[in-house]
């Protein structure tokens, strides 16, 4: 099956959830166990990933925003996002 995916399913596939609040945190578990889920349905080629170029610029613009005070898991997030690009490029 082709799939389109906006950037917030990509962002949350590859960031872990880091908020300070219980809450909010929770609610990003959540929606990153389902990107994730996602994510490697593409990677299986379960699924065809149709991704706009504006997408990708999106997605890496969020990620180093989020990697400016470097926590551990986003930081390594991030490497697996541009190892993903790189080979889908």
């Amino acid at each position: 099956m082709d799939i389109t995916l906006d950037s917030n399913v990509l962002v949350y596939a590859f960031v872990p959830p880091i908020h300070k609040n219980e809450v909010k945190r929770k609610e990003w578990e959540n929606l990153h166990i389902n990107a994730r889920k996602i994510y490697e349905n593409v990677i299986r080629e379960k699924h065809c990933l149709i991704l706009p170029f504006a997408v990708i610029m999106e997605i890496a613009s969020v990620i180093s925003l989020l990697t400016v005070t470097p926590h551990p898991l986003t930081h390594r997030n991030s490497l697996d996002y541009f190892t993903f690009l790189n080979n889908i490029g």
